[in-house]
């Protein structure tokens, strides 16, 4: 019987920390995908056209 209570209470407290840190989470994917283009296309074609082929 205390382990069925115990088990209730663990879950529902990791239910909960998953509910706090959600936004977190999207905050940080959201930041990966705006930020990969820019940083593996964007820039490289931009500093290609700077500098060009320098032999």
């Amino acid at each position: 019987m205390d382990c069925l209570i115990f088990k209730n209470l663990l879950t529902k407290e990791l239910y909960n920390g998953a509910k706090m840190h959600q936004p977190l989470a999207i905050a940080v994917i959201g930041g990966f995908l705006v930020a990969l283009p820019p940083l593996l296309i964007i820039f490289p074609v931009l500093l290609n056209l700077a500098y060009g082929r320098e032999k």
